[in-house]
């Protein structure tokens, strides 16, 4: 049985179609997503010692931002897909996290983001590792002589 994919430009047009169809009904819920969104931006940009840049904190801190932006791009995004499937149009922007539906868009957003950096996250921790291999080679061989010459002295 042969497998049927999908035509790519047709579903890349009706893509593009039902974005158009929802920039004028969904404006507002569109309008908040980019402020979200640039609110965050702005909010890391500020913070003065940047301790995600550090490695196991950064990690830390990166997970707790993909968090946040999850939390606050779920009520959007659910929205968008009522819109889309549904034909609903969303006025309201509302956090209800006892509803399955925002707990289960939260937890796709979520990992969906996690996944997303992963490589990047394991590339920074093979890199941090690469550093301090050079770090500790250096000193490993001055120790390493230092023992050599305590021998040699104890020797003669």
């Amino acid at each position: 049985m042969e497998e049927r994919r999908p035509p790519i430009v047709p579903t890349l047009a009706a893509a593009y179609r039902d974005f158009r169809r929802l920039l004028f009904p969904l404006r507002a819920i569109i309008i908040s997503a980019f402020l979200i969104v640039l609110a965050i931006s702005v909010v890391t940009g500020f913070v003065p010692d940047r301790p995600w840049d550090r490695e196991i904190s950064g990690t830390a801190l990166g997970l707790v931002e993909d968090a946040i932006r999850a939390l606050l791009l779920t009520p959007i995004i659910i929205a968008i897909h009522r819109f889309v499937i549904l034909g609903e149009v969303t006025t309201g922007y509302g956090i209800d996290v006892g509803a399955l539906a925002f707990r289960l868009f939260f937890i796709w957003l979520f990992a969906l983001k996690v996944l997303v950096g992963l490589p990047y996250e394991l590339l920074g921790v093979l890199q941090t590792g690469d550093r301090l291999a050079r770090i500790n080679v250096p000193r490993r061989a001055r120790q390493a002589r230092r023992e050599l010459k305590a021998t040699e002295q104890r020797r003669r």
